[in-house]
């Protein structure tokens, strides 16, 4: 009777352990891609690093536009150069210093403000003790 019962409980493992599909074998080696396959993945990655350089760059101009915008005078830009940190020398920066990692951009611009000049001096005030207008 033991040896029935233990030949039973033999049986049932084997067959809970042999009980899984064919297809259950992990997969050890990846699967093949095509070249097609590779190259889209390859340009996909240059895309998104592309466009996230593009939204920070944007980021940034948006960020000087706003300084700007909150000067108290009228404030003209022009020659806008810009340039990553990895390549200052497209912007034609004259100096270059360490960046900070959270720098992502380098940009070089002509800034023009404009302000109102009187071009005659004042009057000069009358002296004391002469009356307006007598010599």
């Amino acid at each position: 009777m033991k040896k029935l019962l233990s030949c039973a409980l033999v049986l049932a493992a084997a067959g809970c352990a042999s009980s899984g599909a064919k297809n259950d074998v992990p997969d050890i080696v990846p699967h093949a891609q095509t070249i097609e396959q590779q190259q889209n993945a390859s340009m996909e990655a240059k895309i998104d690093a592309l466009t996230t350089s593009m939204t920070e760059l944007l980021e940034r101009l948006d960020v000087l536009n706003d300084r700007v915008a909150k000067l108290e005078r009228i404030v003209n830009v022009s020659n806008l150069l810009v340039a990553s940190t990895a390549k200052p020398t497209d912007a034609k920066a004259k100096h270059t210093y360490k960046y900070a990692p959270s720098e992502s951009v380098v940009a070089t611009c002509v800034a023009s403000t404009f302000f109102s000049k009187d071009l005659e001096p004042a009057a000069a005030a009358p002296q004391a003790g002469r009356a307006k207008g007598t010599i």
